[in-house]
């Protein structure tokens, strides 16, 4: 695994530097300004980028927008202090597939990369509970249009419906597996212990 690390504090840099290190993951590359991160993309790659939000000059929902419409996008996971719904969305919106809040970093960047580079999508426990808690209305008509996938809407409007997982396969024709990664990415982003707690989220919310 190839990572790029864009913090503008050298003392941040430099431990999650040692960090990955010590896991045997590859750093290729450190920025600690938007600018200079868009240059080293420009001719570098990386399977992963670490990015902080608070840049110099330009700010890491920026860069993911820039990225973005360059279709230039590495998996990114945001590492950062904000912890507003509000930036959460911004990053989910724009292509991140990991959110970390830096206090929660050491214990959780490294099952963070890992799930990100295996094609996962990686919210640290308090990230999770931001997106749900204390505005669950508005939460899920963001979550649910704006969050989940296209295909993940179809499975687990499917599964609201009480098709049997035979059922959902021989319609969306797809394997038991990807219906079931579907449905683990579903509850990951409602932050759902399992597919009855879906359901009933799904009960209140998609059929008033």
């Amino acid at each position: 695994m190839k990572v790029h690390i864009a913090d503008d504090h050298n003392l941040i840099l430099q431990g999650f530097k040692a960090l990955l290190k010590a896991h045997d993951i590859n750093v290729v590359g450190t920025s600690q300004n938007g600018t200079e991160l868009i240059n080293w993309l420009a001719s570098n790659d990386c399977d992963v980028l670490i990015l902080d939000i608070s840049m110099p000059d330009i700010n890491g929902i920026e860069i993911l927008k820039i990225l973005k419409k360059k279709n230039a996008q590495p998996k990114t996971i945001i590492v950062s202090s904000y912890d507003t719904d509000v930036m959460i969305y911004d990053a989910i919106r724009y292509g991140a597939k990991g959110y970390v809040l830096k206090q929660e970093a050491s214990s959780s960047i490294i099952e963070a990369l890992k799930v990100v580079y295996s094609n996962g999508i990686y919210y640290s426990k308090e990230v999770r509970e931001i997106i749900i808690s204390n505005r669950l209305d508005t939460d899920f008509e963001y979550v649910y249009h704006e969050v989940l996938t296209k295909r993940e809407r179809e499975v687990y409007g499917l599964m609201v419906n009480e098709l049997s997982p035979a059922e959902i396969e021989t319609k969306l024709k797809l394997s038991a597996s990807t219906i079931r990664t579907h449905l683990q990415k579903v509850r990951l982003k409602f932050n759902s212990k399992s597919n009855v707690n879906l359901a009933l989220i799904a009960l209140k919310y998609l059929r008033k």
